[in-house]
C-alpha cells in the first residue's frame, strides 16, 4: 500500500514537471517569433529573429526612366547592327526616332566611325539629320577630343552637320585643357571647321584673359586664321572690356573692322558711363582713326553704329 502511494506521488510530480516544461517551451517560442529590440531611446533598432529577409528599398522600387534607357542602350550595343535593322522597322515615326536616338547616342560613344557610317543609311532625311545632331552632341559632351578628331577626318561629314557639336566640343575642351584645345583648333584640316574652332577658342580664352587671348591670336601663322582670331577676341571683349578694346584697335585688320569695333565698344561703354565714352571720343585724332573726321562725328558714328 505504501509503495503504491509513493509511485502515485512520483507520477504526479513527474507529470507536473513535464507540464511546466511544455508550457515554458511554448512561452519561449512565442517570444522568439516577435521582433526583438535593443539599444537606447535615442538609438533604437529592431531585428527580426525568425522570418524571411526584408528586401531593401532600392530593390523594391521601379527603375527610373534614365536607368531603363541605359539598360536598353546596353542591350542594343550587344549587336548594334541588328538593333539598327530591327528598330528601323518600327512603323510609328516618333517611336522609331526615340529608339534610334537611344541606339546612336550610345553607339557613337562605343564606336564613333561605325555609328556615323550606319547613320548615313537612315533613309528619312529629316530623321537622319535629327539623329546625327543628337549623336554628335552626345559625343562632344562625353569626349570632346574624340569628337573633334572624328569631325575633322571623316570626309563626308559637312561643316553644317557638326558645327553646333564642334562648338560644344571645343568649349568643353578649352575649359579642361586650353593649350591642347587651342593647338588642335589651329590644326583642323577643314578650313570651315578650323575657322569655327578658332572663333570658339578665342571667345573662351578672352573670357579668362583678354591680354593672353590677344597674345595667342597674334602668334597664329596663317593670316586668315590670325585675322579671325583677333577679330573674334576684340569683338567679344568689346562687350565686357570696351576701354581695353579701344586701346587695342591697332590689332584690328582694317579700318572697316576698327570702325565696327569703335561702335561696339563705345556703345557698351556708354551704357555705364556715357560721359566717359564721349570724353574718349574727343581725344581721338584723325591720324589714329582716319575714318573719323572730328570728335563729334566720331561720337555720331558711334551712335549710328549702335543703332545698326
Amino acid at each position: 500500500m505504501y509503495d503504491g502511494a509513493v509511485r502515485l506521488n512520483s507520477f504526479i510530480v513527474f507529470s507536473i514537471g513535464l507540464a511546466c516544461g511544455i508550457v515554458g517551451c511554448f512561452f519561449y517560442l512565442s517570444q522568439s517569433i516577435q521582433p526583438s529590440t535593443y539599444g537606447t531611446a535615442d538609438n533604437h533598432q529592431s531585428i527580426r529573429i525568425i522570418g524571411p529577409p526584408i528586401e531593401s528599398e532600392a530593390s523594391q522600387r521601379e527603375p527610373t526612366p534614365e536607368e531603363s534607357a541605359e539598360e536598353t542602350a546596353a542591350t542594343y550595343l550587344l549587336d548594334p547592327e541588328s538593333a539598327f535593322t530591327e528598330l528601323s522597322q518600327i512603323e510609328d515615326i516618333s517611336e522609331r526616332r526615340e529608339a534610334l536616338k537611344l541606339l546612336f547616342d550610345a553607339w557613337v560613344l562605343a564606336d564613333s566611325e561605325a555609328a556615323m557610317v550606319a547613320l548615313d543609311r537612315v533613309g528619312n532625311l529629316i530623321l537622319r539629320r535629327q539623329l546625327h545632331r543628337s549623336a554628335s552632341m552626345a559625343l562632344a559632351e562625353a569626349n570632346p577630343e574624340k569628337a573633334v578628331a572624328l569631325f575633322d577626318t571623316v570626309k563626308w561629314i559637312t561643316d553644317g552637320q557638326v558645327r553646333e557639336a564642334l562648338n560644344l566640343a571645343f568649349s568643353n575642351w578649352v575649359e579642361a585643357d586650353p593649350r591642347a584645345a587651342s593647338m588642335r583648333a589651329l590644326g583642323m584640316s577643314k578650313r570651315g571647321l578650323r575657322m569655327n574652332a578658332i572663333k570658339v577658342v578665342s571667345v573662351e580664352l578672352v573670357n579668362e584673359s583678354p591680354e593672353k587671348a590677344l597674345d595667342w591670336a597674334k602668334a597664329i601663322e596663317r593670316d586668315d586664321d590670325r585675322f579671325t582670331g583677333l577679330h573674334q577676341i576684340l569683338e567679344r571683349a568689346a562687350e565686357d572690356s570696351p576701354r581695353w578694346v579701344l586701346d587695342h584697335l591697332d590689332s584690328a585688320s582694317s579700318d572697316q573692322v576698327r570702325a565696327k569695333l569703335v561702335g561696339q565698344a563705345a556703345a557698351s561703354w556708354a551704357k555705364s558711363d556715357r560721359e566717359g565714352a564721349l570724353a574718349w571720343a574727343e581725344t581721338v585724332d584723325d591720324g589714329r582713326l582716319p575714318f573719323m573726321r572730328s570728335p563729334e562725328s566720331c561720337f555720331r558714328s558711334i551712335q549710328m553704329l549702335r543703332k545698326r
